[in-house]
């Protein structure tokens, strides 16, 4: 019932979570668990703060987030804070929220690593079990060589002292060679497993690298976002959410290179993808007005060539759906990514307004075509426009 009251709330039927969350109450009260109390006080705190009463959430998350700390549940903790952010921002307390959302970010870091640390003790159990199923197996095998050596000394004695003789000096010279072959291999063995696990330490640190970085850059979007709600100037309001935007396309590729196994690369498809709807839901571009069709070829790219081309993306797609249907309530948008020889090529075509007859991107000193201009010049790429039909950009760059 808790559960569902949580989710009643996400979906904003407060008066179904009220229903849930009563009828946990009466055992709720009548309990001895502690941490079933401290789920409902949460829950309750979160119900609310949705209705608006302030008073009554934060007299009850002072004693929950104490026994929180004391029960050292991370997950409720998380909870706390989040419903402080709401309250305090409710409230016009920014300060407090922002200090309350750093408090959030932390404790998602605190559960992230919890995890992690977990997977790395499952992950090293295994290993050790692999090694010794290897050690047992280098054991059978030795088992095997040696009784083959006592099979080659009964014969030698059988046949005679003098071949005895020659035997013992063979089995020596043997012996001399398989101790040698032995160390040989324990010290490969020994410099295999160093070298596994730099390689794994070096993966687990580029990973933390970027799931930190994209943890800050949220930080910055979540800042933005709050500033924009305290800002009544709708220009001001406008560069905020395109600042925001810009902050988010980045973010959204450190995520995928901590979510990726291999780290060397982004899959362009699934990136631009995720950062075309990304804009359409920031905008509040109904797709049934708008369409967006896309002809991406599934190309992985490293971090030097995605981001710059991705800022790219996020202005043109940006340019389209705010100034591209001025005059029309419907349109369409179409990206395409293909190889063609060394070379990578861009293209956003739409079939709106188009541009004027004496634009030129070299003279427009608006920000976003000056960043278009500046990153096109990190990539070396070629930019060509065409605004006759519609609005055309294709931008060439070669593949690294």
């Amino acid at each position: 019932n808790l559960g569902l009251a949580k989710s009643y709330m996400e979906l904003n039927q407060n008066n179904a979570a009220k229903l849930a969350i009563e009828k946990t109450r009466e055992e709720v009260e009548s309990s001895d668990n502690e941490k079933l109390k401290l789920q409902f006080a949460v829950v309750n705190s979160m119900y609310n703060s949705k209705i608006g009463n302030h008073t009554q959430v934060f007299k009850t998350l002072k004693k929950a987030e104490q026994e929180a700390k004391k029960q050292k549940n991370l997950f409720r903790q998380r909870d706390i804070y989040k419903t402080y952010v709401e309250c305090y921002r409710k409230t016009g307390k920014m300060d407090l929220a922002f200090f309350n959302l750093e408090k959030y970010h932390q404790m998602n870091d605190s559960i992230s690593h919890t995890q992690q640390a977990y997977t790395i003790s499952d992950l090293d159990s295994k290993y050790q079990k692999v090694a010794q199923d290897l050690k047992i197996q280098k054991l059978d095998t030795e088992k095997i060589s040696m009784n083959q050596q006592i099979n080659r000394r009964n014969i030698t004695i059988i046949i005679g002292g003098f071949f005895l003789l020659l035997g013992a000096i063979s089995s020596v010279t043997i012996f001399n060679l398989y101790k040698k072959n032995k160390e040989k291999k324990l010290e490969l063995f020994d410099k295999n497993k160093q070298l596994t696990k730099a390689l794994d330490e070096k993966g687990f640190l580029l990973k933390e690298i970027h799931h930190r970085v994209k943890n800050n850059l949220q930080i910055v979007s979540s800042l933005l976002s709050l500033q924009a709600r305290n800002v009544k100037d709708q220009a001001a309001v406008d560069a905020l959410k395109e600042g925001q935007s810009r902050v988010r396309s980045m973010a959204l590729i450190h995520q995928n290179l901590y979510q990726d196994d291999d780290l060397i690369g982004v899959e362009a498809k699934a990136y631009i993808e995720k950062l075309s709807e990304g804009l359409f839901h920031s905008y509040k571009i109904d797709h049934d007005k708008i369409a967006i069709t896309s002809d991406i070829e599934n190309i992985k790219l490293d971090v030097d060539t995605i981001i710059p081309l991705g800022l790219i993306i996020n202005e043109l797609i940006t340019n389209a759906l705010k100034y591209a249907f001025e005059k029309s309530e419907q349109g369409n948008i179409h990206l395409t990514l293909k190889e063609e020889k060394e070379n990578l090529v861009f293209m956003i075509k739409d079939d709106g307004v188009g541009l004027p007859s004496d634009f030129s991107i070299e003279n427009n000193k608006s920000l976003g075509y000056r960043l278009i201009k500046a990153f096109s010049q990190k990539l070396n790429a070629v930019l060509d426009v065409n605004g006759t039909d519609g609005t055309r950009i294709t931008l060439t760059f070669l593949k690294k």
